[in-house]
């Protein structure tokens, strides 16, 4: 859920004068701790460098900044702060029915009579169904439906949340006077005004003049912006959305994709064609992508030749969930975005959402997802997933910002404070936040795509690593090559599009390739009593219980405590020819205890590791703790999903290995439980196959 008054305090209160600042104007939705940073920045972020005579003139839409920062929002049906899923609502993913049509037909008898659920939405593309149910029940509905051989998987609805801060107040007019003039490389600069005056300080440093000199973005290529709407009458977005080529407005669905009058695109929260902005935010990062250039107004977007597709999917209180959310990714992948923007998200992890991510990849979209505002290195989904790019936020002198996470899935980063950019109704607006830092890289991304659309994702994305800006941040942080806090650097555009050879054609797209469930044919189970029904038969085991009272699926599961220790281990045996080995648990943790830990890399005071060994190596597959989402958030279970093709451990053919699961603590007498079932190691033997090495975890 969306509360930007927590997450400004996490940014602006960090400095020695903030606490005093931030308790001040507390009460205002701290309003004053923005103007504050934002003079902070402005007047110091980059030495030398001062905006004299700046004059800000604050419209009506203060009042509402003010109210947004002081309310805590909440989904479409009134849910209470903190909440990670929608009340009320599950997602469901039917067996196939030509495998177990009656217990299928059973599962829904059930859900409909013992519950009085109605079904209330489908994404056909998945086989997902969005399901209604009493308020108070999903947790329980879940649990009975996670037992039934009809179900293949069953979730809550969760929530996803914007990713920026207010760094100054929506709903106002700014003036400039030029600040002192940097040095001009050689390239094109845009006439627009707040280019030159001020956007100019960070965008410079990236290479973007001499880019543009390369490539400025072809219409033809589409950034799909799944976000809050866009306000396409803008006057500095004019041209700058996406037409649906087979669509007009007549109430009638001329393309046949499911929606009518998606001549823009599509409003998924409200059921409808008006994609118009709801709250600013899809608007700000839109410009910061496709602001056209040379016009005399406003800003000049990263490519700002492409066109953006608006597909809202947030309210207006700015909160948004996953069934949306993944209707909106399979809408760009149909519609052939080139690149997908997600400048949102939240730390549950969600298959459908993974599985919809897989399906945009495989149909030849970039990915590119902000990394989280909330100072830390917990991962953050969509930009934890393996197929996205996820990005980071810096400040004009290449320095991190408090608010940033950082962390394994980091990519790349990018300017996010103090971003200044197109808001609705012909104004323009400053925010702060890795939702501003995520458009500048799909904006290189498209114009990657633009100078060469035969490439891949994964091409793309190699581009982008290999050509950042290495280095630019503090030596103990900005190690050389890829570190957690700046990836493999600030992306800078001119290098990129050197680095890339043009072509022309069409955008290179392939079949998706979904992951299966690990117990579905035809992958062969080489684990045995996985699901503990024979207590700890065939499983090597110390300092564990088994428990009947929490588990994920049949009857018994195995308990480990951190202060305790404890250790289970199977010995498997892998066939001479195997393509793929597909891994699954489902993962409980309680726990009373909040530390963090003295390792960066292992935030835990209390820690699970799940590794596959042989006699040469060791794959660690998962690693969560005490600070990992769990019960006390509302998840009751993590499901781990690790699928990995056979060159991974190339000596696993014909010979044993080891699936090992042990826990660890401080000994600081607060413990933390972790409750394991339905361990699951299966092989694929079937034909050759390209996969890609998949964690997902929720």
């Amino acid at each position: 859920m969306v509360t930007l008054h927590r997450h400004m305090y996490s940014q602006w209160c960090h400095y020695p004068w903030g606490e005093v600042a931030c308790q001040t104007f507390r009460l205002i939705g701290c309003v004053g701790c923005a103007l504050i940073s934002h003079a902070q920045e402005v007047f110091h972020g980059q030495k030398g460098h001062r905006i004299t005579g700046m004059r800000i003139t604050i419209v009506s839409g203060l009042w509402l900044a003010i109210l947004l920062a002081l309310v805590t929002v909440s989904a479409r049906d009134g849910k209470a702060e903190g909440r990670l899923y929608a009340e009320g609502e599950v997602l469901i993913r039917w067996a196939p029915a030509t495998g177990v049509p009656h217990e299928v037909a059973a599962a829904r008898e059930m859900l409909q009579v013992q519950w009085q659920a109605q079904l209330v939405g489908r994404i056909r593309q998945l086989g997902i169904e969005r399901w209604r149910v009493p308020q108070g029940k999903v947790f329980e509905v879940v649990r009975e439906l996670q037992a039934l051989p009809g179900v293949q998987w069953v979730e809550p609805n969760y929530l996803v949340r914007l990713a920026s801060l207010p760094a100054w107040p929506v709903g106002m007019r700014m003036t400039f006077a030029p600040f002192r003039r940097l040095s001009r490389p050689q390239g094109l600069t845009p006439n627009d005004p707040y280019y030159q005056n001020y956007a100019r300080r960070y965008l410079a440093p990236l290479g973007v003049e001499a880019g543009w000199e390369l490539e400025t973005g072809t219409p033809d290529v589409v950034v799909a912006v799944i976000d809050t709407g866009i306000d396409c009458a803008h006057e500095d977005l004019q041209g700058a959305c996406w037409q649906n080529p087979d669509e007009v407005v007549n109430g009638i669905d001329d393309d046949g994709n499911g929606y009518v009058d998606d001549v823009n695109g599509w409003n998924f929260y409200e059921e409808s064609p008006d994609v118009r902005d709801v709250f600013y935010h899809g608007t700000h990062v839109a410009g910061i992508i496709a602001a056209r250039m040379n016009n005399g107004r406003g800003i000049a977007g990263i490519a700002p030749g492409v066109r953006v597709m608006p597909l809202g999917i947030f309210s207006p209180r700015g909160v948004g969930t996953y069934y949306d959310l993944i209707r909106a990714l399979l809408y760009a992948a149909d519609e052939g975005a080139a690149v997908i923007n997600l400048s949102l998200g939240a730390t549950s992890y969600s298959y459908g959402e993974a599985l919809a991510v897989a399906y945009a990849y495989a149909r030849g979209a970039v990915l590119v997802a902000a990394a989280g505002n909330r100072a830390s290195d917990r991962v953050f989904y969509p930009a934890a997933h393996p197929q996205v790019i996820g990005v980071a936020a810096t400040r004009v002198n290449g320095q991190r910002p408090g608010f940033t996470n950082w962390g394994s899935y980091v990519d790349v980063v990018a300017p996010g404070v103090s971003i200044i950019s197109t808001i609705p109704d012909d104004r323009y607006g400053v925010l702060s936040g890795t939702s501003m830092a995520a458009p500048h890289v799909s904006g290189l991304a498209a114009l990657i795509r633009s100078r060469n659309p035969r490439l891949s994702p994964e091409e793309v994305r190699r581009l982008i690593e290999s050509t950042a800006e290495d280095q630019i941040g503090p030596p103990q942080q900005d190690v050389p090559g890829w570190d957690p806090y700046y990836g493999y650097g600030r992306i800078h555009v001119e290098r990129a599009l050197n680095a890339t050879a043009t072509a022309s054609g069409p955008l290179s797209v392939g079949p998706p390739v979904f992951p299966q469930l690990p117990w579905a044919p035809p992958c062969q189970e080489i684990l045995v009593n996985g699901d503990f029904e024979q207590g700890l038969q065939r499983w090597n085991a110390s300092g564990v219980t088994l428990t009947s009272t929490t588990v994920y699926s049949g009857t018994q599961a195995v308990q480990l405590s951190a202060e305790q220790g404890g250790i289970i281990s199977q010995t498997v045996v892998f066939p001479e020819q195997w393509l793929r080995a597909t891994v699954f648990l489902a993962v409980r943790i309680e726990t009373t205890d909040s530390g963090e830990g003295s390792d960066p890399e292992v935030p835990f005071d209390d820690w699970l590791e799940v590794e596959l060994r042989d006699d040469q190596a060791s794959l660690l597959l998962l690693r969560a703790g005490n600070t990992s989402d769990s019960v006390i958030y509302g998840l009751e279970w993590d499901e781990v999903l690790v699928i990995l093709p056979a060159e991974t451990l190339t000596s696993l053919r014909g010979q044993t290995g080891e699936i090992r699961v042990r826990v660890g603590g401080d000994g600081d007498g607060l413990d933390t439980l972790f409750t394991v079932d339905t361990v699951r190691l299966c092989v694929i033997t079937g034909r050759t196959q390209a996969y890609f090495p998949w964690l997902m975890t929720r």
